[in-house]
């Protein structure tokens, strides 16, 4: 395979490709400028909140160009943010002509993108350069868009609060880079730029990163090692993207069979990249998809699995993932390096640059890298909840994919046969794995998946009791080491990675935390609410129905059973007890709208229509309804109700008798 199909991926700082030699075009076909308002200010926000952070770089995103035979580079994809880059160059720029500006702008010599065929956006961006004043521009000589685009800088920028515009200045042209991607010289442009535009976006960042992990692998010296590598690179990756599917749908019914236990395919049978290789590299050689052409990559869009064969459950809108792929990527970073990787996918780039690609030995990081994809999400797909779209209906399930024969394969349950039902060790993960998801929506704060993940590709066997015994410890490390602990609590790396004690806690029941933690305002984290209800559900679900059959769902708004602002006619609560835990419920945020400033007796009757229904929004609410049955809540039922959820997660901590060991 030569090295010349390899498409050429630089970084640039943004000062360093708008003030490099090279020009850039953007061909006819390109559509015009068009980015409004939204555009514009989410781009200054994002970089204004990366250098709030103290981030070193911040990868803005790609610039998918093509070598011209005179040196110019033709835009191919990224010229809306190239553009916008350039406008607020020139804007920067214009403003250090003032005397009192503190702008380092000198380097900023000329502009260096131009419009073919267009007169009026290059004269535009002419005149903006030379400062001429804005209302002599709104004729039919100059390009409205750009205008538009350039005064919606100077508005945005105008209203930086957080930092000062030096600041933003310095650490947009210094630290946000841009990857500039640069086609194959034998690429039919006509057909790239249609296969862009029916995508409808930019390359995704985790396109670039495989690209750039091709790059690595490009350099083995030994061809048939070289694509025999990539061919597995190739495979795992598409196999792995589509994280509704399962990952066995993503081989070949042979492969899966090698790799995934023969007529079974719910073990992963293989322990390294070398034995992944072997698997795979019977088709390498008639299989295309070892090809480095980023134009391939784009081109070979992940194909959905046919469901052909009689009893095959392979549907492929049946499940919906808890992540996506770009965010699983970096979980799976983490996990192989046990270093501290951010889980935002912003960083995407730039965290595989620190922790993958930054060290002496890339090839082997590479192929160690995408092994371990492979087993993460194996173990992702079995062992970690999805939701489940079956006979329409939906709901949590913790399922496995299982083969019974060549036209017979089904998803069971991971841990037991009580299939769709309340009881046994499944559902108790299941819920405990729900509690924690809805407690955190935002994927960048999913530390609970990055823990499990952790786990699981620890464990020689994934054991149901080992399992759920590692989540609950989990969950009470979360709890009283950081959600409520007396003292500063503990980060999540360091619970995670760095907690050498895996008995939690040390042979005794918590009698301490800081109970200003729960008070309304001071909640850290709504898993506090959901724990709750897990441990509410573990006690009484033999007792009621409505226990039982109680299911996790996304509730974000912490209700005041006792209203903060009480209709007229209802006397308000002390804040002393109005913002105590014992008052304090979690529902949806729609019912929190609606219901806010109704009295308890009010409310209650609301609710009691559901529960004749057998649905809460939450079982620690479902508590408080009975407390309150005659409509009775103030501060003795408020007190009384915030004692027993207290004590009821103090005793979560409680040691069995015949776990504890005496020492001699």
């Amino acid at each position: 395979m030569s090295s010349n199909n390899i498409d050429c991926i630089n970084e640039f700082s943004v000062q360093a490709l708008l003030s490099g030699t090279s020009t850039y075009v953007v061909p006819m076909y390109q559509r015009n400028y068009a980015w409004g308002e939204a555009e514009i200010n989410q781009l200054i926000q994002d970089v204004v909140d990366y250098k709030k952070k103290g981030n070193e770089r911040y990868y803005i995103g790609t610039l998918v160009v093509f070598k011209r035979k005179n040196g110019s580079f033709e835009v191919i994809d990224g010229q809306q943010r190239f553009t916008t880059l350039s406008l607020m160059a020139t804007y920067l720029k214009n403003l250090t002509y003032d005397d009192d500006s503190l702008l380092d702008m000198d380097w900023y010599e000329k502009v260096n993108i131009d419009f073919e065929s267009r007169p009026k956006s290059s004269d535009t961006f002419t005149a903006l350069t030379q400062r001429k004043a804005l209302h002599h521009l709104n004729g039919e000589s100059y390009n409205e868009s750009i205008i538009k685009g350039y005064t919606l800088i100077e508005k945005c920028l105008g209203k930086l609060t957080d930092i000062s515009l030096d600041e933003f200045t310095d650490y947009l042209f210094d630290q946000v880079q841009i990857m500039r991607v640069e086609v194959p010289k034998d690429t039919d442009l006509n057909h790239y730029f249609e296969v862009m535009n029916n995508r409808g976006e930019q390359l995704e960042k985790h396109e670039v990163l495989k690209a750039k992990m091709m790059s690595v692998l490009n350099d083995i010296e030994d061809d048939d090692e070289k694509q025999s590598s990539i061919h597995a690179l190739q495979k795992v990756w598409e196999a792995c993207a589509n994280m509704e599917r399962y990952i066995q749908y993503g081989f070949t019914p042979t492969e899966r069979h090698q790799l995934f236990s023969e007529n079974d395919w719910g073990h992963l049978t293989i322990e390294d990249f070398d034995e992944l290789v072997a698997c795979l590299k019977s088709d390498a050689e008639t299989d295309d998809s070892g090809s480095l052409s980023l134009e391939q990559i784009v081109n070979k869009p992940l194909k959905k699995e046919k469901t052909t064969k009689k009893g095959s459950n392979e549907t492929p809108d049946r499940f919906n993932s808890v992540i996506n792929f770009s965010n699983f990527l970096l979980h799976v970073l983490r996990v192989l390096t046990e270093e501290d990787v951010a889980l935002d996918d912003k960083q995407l780039i730039g965290q595989f640059e620190e922790h993958l690609f930054d060290n002496d030995e890339p090839i082997e990081e590479v192929k160690q890298f995408v092994f371990g994809l492979l087993k993460c999400k194996f173990l992702f797909d079995q062992y970690v909840i999805k939701r489940e779209y079956n006979q329409g209906k939906d709901a949590w399930s913790l399922k496995r994919l299982k083969y019974y024969s060549q036209d017979s394969q089904s998803y069971k349950n991971s841990y037991d046969a009580n299939e769709g039902g309340f009881e046994g060790v499944n559902r108790q993960i299941l819920m405990l794995l729900s509690a924690f998801h809805v407690s955190t929506p935002t994927l960048v704060y999913k530390h609970w998946l990055n823990a499990t993940l952790n786990f699981l590709y620890m464990e020689d066997e994934t054991d149901a009791q080992a399992y759920l015994q590692f989540l609950s410890k989990l969950a009470k490390r979360f709890i009283f080491d950081r959600f409520l602990s007396i003292e500063e609590g503990k980060s999540y790396f360091e619970m995670i990675y760095e907690t050498k004690d895996n008995n939690y806690p040390k042979n005794k029941k918590i009698k301490h935390i800081d109970s200003d933690k729960l008070l309304f305002g001071e909640i850290e984290n709504n898993f506090i609410f959901n724990y709750l209800d897990y441990l509410l559900w573990l006690e009484r679900r033999g007792k009621e129905k409505i226990v039982k059959e109680f299911e996790f769902t996304f509730r974000s708004s912490v209700e005041h059973f006792y209203p903060q602002h009480p209709m007229e006619g209802h006397a308000p609560l002390g804040s002393d007890v109005l913002h105590e835990f014992g008052n304090l419920c979690l529902i949806s945020h729609s019912k929190n709208s609606r219901l806010s400033n109704l009295p308890p007796k009010a409310k209650l009757a609301h609710f009691s229509a559901a529960i004749n229904k057998n649905t809460i929004d939450s079982l620690k609410l479902y508590e408080m309804t009975k407390i309150a049955k005659d409509g009775e809540w103030g501060e003795d039922e408020i007190i009384e109700h915030g004692q027993e959820m207290v004590e009821l997660l103090l005793n979560s901590t409680k040691v069995p008798k015949k776990s504890v060991v005496n020492k001699p």
